[in-house]
């Protein structure tokens, strides 16, 4: 009763409070009217303080929604003259308008950080300093500033934010100087988790950077706290009625917590969240099939991977001493979690990438499964250590097994057509093998990468073993030079690069590079199905794949019925956005379909006819290029001669074999081809000639998903395997051991070294290598004799 007296007292004074139209504001705003006062609602956003302020009259509260930005002197003058106008006075300001976002202090683009500052500072001082002239004295005014516990602490890429947050509190304690004679409060509130709106929106855009849900990134807050939960709007509002109180008259110059204890647990500010190290410029990762952003992720810098690095080579040193069980039962528990979340993952991949969502079932979700099988279940024995026997039968005196020990720490750099697919289609044999890996996606796709990392963690991998760095090609750069080996999928220009820096410190590499696959349709083919292998193998993930089909050559017999049933078939597909039922999504970035469409213009400018599509697509607002097949196109046209990475299928007609033959090996890539015959004599002779690393008879695009399989390159199209053994031995040093099996005190060979012994080691080798038995006589005699 006493305080409620006191808090009371708010009756027939006037109030501002800015950002009033949601959340904390809007709850202090209604405290305020409740407790008797006049309560202007200003904010931005008009149609919710007017919707505010009608909900507060209808409740017989004295409100008034004005429209302001904080950051115009002008606005502010008016909102000002306005209240005071109508009001007669001033006596509570609460400054609670302000914005947030992740701004790195190193960003090139400094327009957020003048945003906040411009807000959440110059707007503090802007209202404040006009509402003061019409702040009576000696009359009970009131300043009350929404601040932070982040003004207390900082928090890696929130440096703007905090800073102003900070900075409000140096106000408020020099202001509170400046205006104490004239009976002025002025106090600073400092907020820590509050389930509001915005907390909500900071909570799934945080959880997105960490790789986890909103539940997950909300619980792990929670437990944070000290009280266990997060704040409610209405009780920062009860504090802020109690400080407008004339009860609260002694107060000044104070920056007051409000945060369930926060402040008092001990807390480390640190550039590392998770698996994901966090550091200077920012990425924008945006939904290429809609434009809109997704998120917003710190980039890497060397330090930071190199501190990756080094803990990825502690956990390693752990990690190589587990068995193939310990590590197979990890694999499987992580196929669960990947199932268990497979609508979460579904939505992650459709967002950076722009596919239909069968795709993610049908292709990442499906080869993931399969490869996990395989890896758990075969991995011990492509590295079972091999007993050999020496062909020398000097040396059948010896016991010689060659063994497989892991690498140490795999740098895995991938590309962005299949962000988890090839991330950990590279990463589940390099575990598996006793390594660690530290993982540098594609800036355009980083988000599963982030995914996978997390749920390799939450599957029970030990932390550390996998982690993610987030970063552009100095990241990249960065990780050759740390790691001891470098598995990369990219283009063949990146490639190069990645090769010359490994060399200066002569570690491995591995390169999966781009290509430009042939299809060749024999006259015997079964027409039906190479149709729909072709649309298939050129138009999956709207032809962004290294081995998709980007050269037809069809025999002259077929020709014109084939081209009629792809044009046919291409122009039945449904594209669009990912949520829809459609066949083909978009592309991944402006710049690929600009690469694609400068391709097909030249084409067609120098001859070549698109008898579907051809151009972007005109009725969606992403990165659509319209499925597209050419006819009339020849090697001299870059879509002919250079990946195109695209949704293209260009048609050539051969006349017979060998000239599909020869066209087919006239590329400077070697990744993959199909062939389609029923004479599958035919089709193993024409296999064994095309030069490049694997063949599909009678199919498309299956040879990358074997996962039981090796899959790799020649000529540009790069050198070492995806898959099989050699998928999982190329992450390991291999290791000859020599043991002597029968422990003489001397070896012949050994010192002293004497003539007569020279003369015995050349008669032994003409009598166990020498072809002629006249001289294996000899030489058998001459031993004797000697």
């Amino acid at each position: 009763m006493f305080l409620w007296f006191f808090i009371s007292m708010a009756a027939h004074k006037v109030a501002l409070v800015t950002g009033g139209g949601s959340g904390i504001g809007k709850a202090i705003a209604l405290r305020l009217a409740q407790n008797g006062a006049k309560v202007a609602i200003a904010s931005r956003n008009l149609a919710r303080v007017e919707r505010a302020a009608e909900e507060f009259r209808n409740r017989g509260l004295a409100a008034l929604a004005l429209p302001i930005d904080v950051t115009q002197k002008t606005d502010v003058e008016r909102v000002i003259t306005t209240i005071v106008s109508q009001w007669g006075a001033l006596h509570i300001l609460v400054n609670n308008a302000g914005i947030s976002g992740l701004s790195m202090i190193d960003d090139p683009d400094d327009s957020k950080w003048f945003d906040i500052v411009e807000t959440n500072l110059n707007g503090l001082f802007l209202v404040t300093k006009a509402v003061l002239r019409h702040m009576p004295e000696q009359a009970g005014g009131r300043v009350i500033n929404i601040s932070s516990v982040l003004g207390k602490f900082g928090v890696p890429g929130y440096t703007a934010y905090c800073t102003t947050k900070h900075g409000m509190i140096g106000f408020t304690r020099a202001l509170a100087l400046e205006v104490v004679g004239r009976g002025i409060t002025v106090n600073t509130i400092c907020p820590g988790w509050v389930d509001t709106e915005m907390a909500t929106l900071g909570i799934k855009e945080t959880a997105v950077l960490q790789g986890m849900t909103p539940e997950e990134f909300k619980a792990q807050a929670i437990a944070a706290v000290p009280i266990q939960r997060f704040l409610e709007a209405n009780e920062v509002a009860e504090l802020v009625a109690y400080i407008a109180s004339d009860a609260a008259s002694g107060s000044t110059g104070q920056a007051i917590n409000l945060c369930g204890g926060q402040t008092i647990v001990p807390s480390v500010s640190t550039h590392r969240i998770k698996n994901i190290i966090v550091s200077a410029h920012t990425i924008i990762v945006r939904n290429p099939a809609t434009l809109e952003t997704v998120a917003e992720l710190p980039v890497a810098q060397a330090t930071d991977v190199a501190a990756a690095v080094g803990r990825a080579r502690v956990a390693q040193a752990a990690w190589q001493t587990t068995s193939f069980t310990e590590r197979a039962g990890l694999l499987y528990r992580l196929r669960d979690l990947l199932l268990d979340e497979g609508d979460r993952l579904a939505d992650l991949l459709t967002a950076e990438t722009g596919r239909p969502r069968a795709e993610v079932y049908g292709n990442e979700l499906f080869y993931l499964c399969d490869a996990i099988g395989s890896w758990a279940k075969r991995s011990a024995d492509y590295l079972q250590p091999e007993k050999i026997r020496p062909h020398f039968p000097l040396l059948k005196t010896k016991k010689v097994v060659s063994a497989y020990a892991p690498r140490g720490v795999i740098g895995i750099i991938s590309a962005w057509n299949f962000p988890l697919t090839i991330t950990l289609g590279e990463a589940l044999p390099a575990l598996m093998a006793g390594n660690s890996v530290v993982i540098k996606p594609s800036e355009l796709t980083p988000l599963s990468a982030i995914f996978g990392a997390d749920i390799a963690l939450r599957a029970g991998f030990p932390e550390n073993l996998v982690q993610v760095v987030v970063g552009y090609g100095a990241t990249g750069d960065a990780l050759v030079d740390h790691a001891d080996m470098i598995a990369f999928t990219g283009s063949v220009e990146t490639g190069k690069q990645v090769m010359r820096r490994a060399a200066d410190r002569l570690i491995p590499v591995s390169l999966e590079l781009g290509g430009k696959d042939p299809m060749v349709v024999l006259k015997d083919a079964d027409l039906d199905r190479a149709v729909g292998a072709c649309v298939w193998g050129a138009l999956m993930n709207c032809g962004q794949i290294c081995t998709s089909i980007e050269r037809v050559y069809v025999e002259a017999p077929i020709y014109e019925q084939f081209v009629d049933k792809v044009v046919k078939r291409v122009r039945a597909i449904r594209q669009g956005q990912s949520r829809d039922e459609v066949d083909v999504g978009s592309m991944t970035s402006e710049a690929q379909l600009k690469k694609v469409a400068a391709q097909v213009d030249e084409a067609v400018a120098n001859g070549a006819k698109a008898l579907t599509g051809g151009r972007r697509n005109p009725s969606l607002a992403g990165y659509y290029y319209e499925p597209t097949v050419l006819v009339d196109v020849n090697h001299s046209m870059a879509v002919m001669s250079e990946e195109t990475f695209g949704p293209v299928i260009p048609i050539i007609k051969v006349d017979d074999v060998d000239e599909a033959l020869r066209l087919a090996n006239d590329s400077r890539y070697g990744l993959s081809g199909s062939i389609f015959s029923r004479d599958k004599a035919a089709a193993w002779r024409l296999a064994d000639g095309l030069q490049c690393g694997s063949v599909s008879i009678n199919d498309s695009l299956v040879s990358f998903i074997v996962a039981d399989a090796p899959m790799g390159g020649c000529k540009d199209s790069g050198f070492g395997y995806r898959h099989g053994a050699e998928g999982i031995r190329k992450f390991c040093q291999q290791k000859t051991v020599v043991i002597d099996r029968f422990g003489l005190k001397e070896e012949f060979p050994w010192y002293p070294a004497t003539e007569k012994k020279a003369k015995q080691i050349r008669h032994l080798l003409n009598l166990l290598c020498h072809s002629g038995l006249s001289h294996k006589w000899r030489a058998l005699r001459g031993l004797m004799r000697s």
